[in-house]
């Protein structure tokens, strides 16, 4: 557990949330799934754990932000916030609705959960989004994100039950399920490849095995042809490929 003081009174800090971001690891950490069912639930705990890993390193750097480069900060900040933002919306467009037919109820849960948090990730998503160097308050920021954490993290880690293996191949074929990640991925995956590889790459741990994507385009494609555009931005992820700022402690 990190032991810096800017965790020691956070949510990020709490038991039972760190329970919540153990059951998440559990279903990444292991090699790629050869299913269409196995990689449902296996690609979603790393996208999982993105948020995890750029909300903790927004709430970090908060208010360590060099002078003159809050705007760099800000969207860093902005960003983290969205992904969840948007990842909740492709699954709602592309994933809930298909499930829901092929196993009625299955999805019900999880949209509960959603519209309970939904509001308050608004709220903060605005806040950030408004915010200016002489506006931003870091504990205001951090305040919003302790408040919404808990809730978040639980749904992110029993959300992976809803979509296990065997649940998901009990009622549909591989082809149905390949279908399904598919619409998934092309449906929270954006635009800008130029932000979002460097984005996901550099929010997980180095040598992991998500995105499964060839070595060099990781090692090469994303530190060197996909980085510049949002440059400014990077050294604010948890495991930036060129650190200039104090490590964002691990957990």
């Amino acid at each position: 557990m990190a032991s810096h003081p800017v965790f020691s009174n956070s949510k990020f800090s709490d038991s039972t949330v760190l329970a919540e971001v153990a059951k998440i690891r559990k279903v990444a950490d292991v090699p790629r799934p050869a299913t269409a069912a196995g990689k449902a639930a296996w690609a979603m705990a790393w996208t999982h754990l993105v948020v995890w890993n750029s909300w903790r390193a927004a709430y970090f750097y908060a208010d360590k932000v060099p002078t003159g480069d809050f705007e760099a900060f800000h969207q860093y900040a902005t960003r983290s916030i969205q992904f969840l933002v948007e990842h909740h919306d492709a699954e709602e467009s592309s994933l809930f609705p298909e499930l829901e037919k092929k196993i009625p109820g299955s999805m019900a849960k999880n949209e509960e959960q959603h519209k309970a948090f939904l509001g308050p990730l608004g709220d903060m998503l605005k806040y950030v989004e408004s915010s200016t160097a002489e506006k931003f308050d870091a504990a205001t920021f951090r305040g919003q994100m302790d408040a919404i954490l808990p809730a978040v993290m639980e749904h992110l880690a029993e959300e992976l039950d809803t979509i296990e293996a065997g649940k998901l191949s009990d009622k549909l074929s591989e082809e149905e399920i390949t279908a399904l990640n598919t619409a998934l991925h092309m449906a929270q995956r954006g635009d800008d490849n130029k932000f979002a590889l460097p984005f996901v790459v550099q929010s997980l741990p180095p040598g992991c095995g998500f995105p499964p994507a060839p070595g060099f385009v990781k090692t090469v494609i994303g530190p060197w042809m996909l980085y510049w555009k949002y440059a400014s931005l990077w050294k604010y992820t948890a495991y930036p490929w060129k650190a200039s700022l104090e490590p964002v402690p691990d957990f």
